[in-house]
């Protein structure tokens, strides 16, 4: 991965729809829903492994001409793998069979840029097999990763007929066949989709295919591809009725294959944000996180894909509610900048005594934690010390609150996430209070519960 529909439903048919549902008992809404559909519905949640040449040459994009001798993970454990994808809440997984570089973690009879010419296990290795196998042992879905673009092979329609014969017949079932560089860099005109996808569909009829073509279209694709790391694409809108599939990062830095560019994983309140907004835009979330030289996950990735599946059904129940303040610094930073998805906006306050933001949820709820994202702003004197974080069913701020947490005069650092653990019952208001004069800013607070 290199770089980086909206449909109205006719009231009629909707409503034709409703009724057929409610006399079959909901029979009629599954005939007509397409295998992708069914997929991205009973899988809404997967990983993307990005490994391969890259994370070796310490690059997102490894050059052909780089030797299979460089391919030697000392720890490779897929088995760590897939327990990772299911802590997550996850269902399947993606991985990276070949990259742009054409290189191949199976022995493919095709070329000699693959792991049967690398150290790995004395070049009697397959990567690929132990992937799957380790996959069906924890009872998850198979998903592989192939590049149509192989800067090693070249653009050839037999060869990537051919490896694609390999994956798909010595493997068992592969559930999700997602490809990457067609008709961005190499052009339907040279290798046409058509015959391709047909040729799959002989080999493996259930195989449910998404391509990363950015062209947004069905005539391409049963899944559409949304590369939502680095701004991409777009998420899908709330209104979108077709299957997408919306791939993103663990790592705030957008890096797919480990690299030393690669940082700490995102919070996993922002991580649950982003898949309660796929979910609403009918699409799966594939979050990619990818392991070390070692050939395993780090623990700091290990410890956040936990996190995010520790507790059962929560979201970030903050989420585009209803943001008050006492003041705003200007209207370009209003309260509801703080519960809009997007940390790149902020909240902001005047200067004056005792200054307040507060979130009204839905109704009570039992919450787990708050998520209070900072970020420096070039015109604003953004503040990050000297607040609580209240709960309460009071909207009134004069009236009864818990304090559950209190930052004092330490600074926490820019482009951080403070979280606060919150109190045991159920809450409705959430506040963060000023416990100084200064500006009160925020970039997004999540609210975490059921």
């Amino acid at each position: 991965m290199t770089r980086s529909l909206r449909t109205f439903v006719v009231a009629g048919l909707a409503a034709l729809s409703l009724i057929l549902a409610g006399l079959s008992g909901g029979a009629a809404a599954a005939q007509t829903a397409t295998p992708a559909q069914n997929w991205v519905t009973a899988n809404p949640f997967g990983m993307f492994i990005h490994y391969n040449m890259s994370t070796y040459k310490d690059v997102q994009v490894a050059e052909p001409t780089a030797s299979p001798s460089d391919f030697n993970p000392t720890n490779l454990d897929p088995d760590q793998w897939a327990k990772a994808i299911k802590s997550a809440g996850m269902t399947f997984g993606v991985l990276t069979a070949k990259h742009h570089d054409g290189f191949a973690l199976w022995p493919t009879a095709y070329s000699t840029h693959d792991i049967a010419a690398s150290p790995y296990k004395g070049g009697q290795g397959d990567i690929v097999r132990e992937y799957v196998d380790a996959m069906r042992a924890n009872g998850l879905k198979v998903g592989l990763y192939f590049s149509i673009w192989d800067q090693k092979n070249g653009d050839n329609t037999q060869l990537v007929k051919d490896q694609l014969k390999e994956l798909l017949e010595n493997y068992g079932q592969i559930d999700y066949l997602w490809f990457d560089g067609w008709g961005w860099k190499v052009p339907y005109s040279t290798i046409p989709y058509q015959p391709v996808r047909d040729y799959i569909r002989q080999l493996s009829p259930n195989t449910v295919v998404a391509n990363n073509d950015h062209q947004k279209s069905l005539a391409t694709t049963d899944v559409i591809v949304n590369e939502i790391a680095n701004s991409v694409d777009n998420f899908p809108a709330a209104t979108n009725t077709q299957p997408n599939d919306a791939s993103d990062t663990l790592d705030p830095n957008g890096t797919w294959f480990h690299t030393t560019s690669t940082g700490s994983p995102r919070s996993a309140g922002d991580i649950l944000t982003k898949l309660q907004r796929l979910k609403a835009g009918n699409s799966l979330y594939l979050l990619d996180v990818g392991p070390d030289k070692t050939g395993a996950i780090p623990q700091n990735y290990l410890d956040r894909l936990q996190e995010i599946g520790s507790v059962p059904g929560d979201q970030n129940l903050a989420y585009d509610q209803t943001a008050e303040s006492k003041s705003a610094y200007s209207s370009d930073n209003l309260a509801s900048k703080a519960v809009d998805d997007n940390p790149g906006t902020l909240f902001a306050s005047d200067t004056t005594d005792k200054q307040w933001w507060e979130v009204s949820l839905s109704q009570p709820y039992a919450l787990s934690r708050a998520e209070i994202v900072f970020r420096k702003d070039e015109d604003i004197p953004t503040e990050r010390q000297n607040f609580e974080v209240w709960v309460s069913n009071n909207h009134d701020m004069d009236q009864e609150h818990t304090v559950a947490c209190t930052v004092g005069a330490t600074a926490l650092p820019h482009a951080s996430t403070y979280t606060c653990k919150l109190p045991a019952g159920t809450w409705q208001y959430v506040a963060v209070v000023k416990t100084d004069t200064k500006t009160l800013t925020l970039a997004e607070v999540r609210v975490l519960g059921h």
